[in-house]
């Protein structure tokens, strides 16, 4: 009696064993968001909020901080080198700067307001990817569209020590840094130089070199290449 229960036994731990083990075959595993990561999109569109510190005159002691869209459109024909088009508009105003002017001690109150819209073209190179994020670089280069006088009743911007209003040559230089959240959608943070040529009544035209950052989301389109 006593070997026809302990051999009931062992026989009923070891079907109990066997189901629990069958049990957890069938629970799916969780799946990888990045499993399907690519780099073989012909397309890719970004929209991000942007940022730009600019001085908005030759003379001025101080900048101002400009606010604005950022939207930018990539062409693969390689995993690693693209043409990129980077349409920007920046928007904002002067705040304290007019007084900070050298020579020009006129106060505006809230300061002058400014705007200013850039596009340009260029290339744009993958430096690193994995299936978490890709670094890549970019020099792009187009014009520049600025008003430097609303808001003043068109007092001449070169009183104020501010650029006259105008469209000029423009170019950027940086690069993106790219978090992958699916095979499809990236959340990217992109820093760059912007370069400009305004000109100051009274003075030469020279170039600027200011910086810029946005952040924003990438949807890369399925179609490959």
């Amino acid at each position: 009696m006593r070997r026809t229960f302990s051999l009931l036994t062992v026989l009923i731990c070891f079907a109990g064993a066997a189901h629990c083990a069958q049990a957890q075959s069938q629970v799916p595993l969780l799946s990888d968001p990045l499993a399907g990561v690519r780099y073989d999109n012909r397309y890719d569109l970004y929209v991000g909020l942007g940022y730009a510190r600019l001085i908005p005159g030759e003379t001025l002691v101080t900048g101002a901080s400009l606010g604005g869209l950022d939207i930018q459109g990539t062409r693969w024909f390689t995993s690693r080198l693209g043409a990129t088009a980077n349409i920007r508009g920046y928007y904002g105003d002067s705040a304290n700067t007019i007084v900070g002017t050298q020579g020009h001690q006129t106060n505006l109150g809230k300061g002058v307001p400014i705007m200013e819209h850039i596009v340009t073209v260029g290339p744009e190179y993958m430096l690193a990817r994995n299936k978490h994020a890709a670094i890549t670089l970019h020099g792009t280069a187009g014009f520049a569209n600025g008003f430097f006088d609303m808001g003043t009743g068109h007092v001449t911007t070169g009183s104020l020590g501010l650029f006259q209003d105008g469209t000029v040559f423009a170019a950027t230089a940086g690069g993106t840094i790219d978090l992958n959240r699916s095979p499809r959608w990236v959340f990217r943070i992109a820093p760059d130089m912007l370069v400009t040529h305004y000109q100051q009544q009274g003075l030469a035209a020279d170039f600027q070199r200011n910086f810029a950052l946005s952040v924003g989301i990438v949807y890369r389109f399925k179609q490959k290449r």
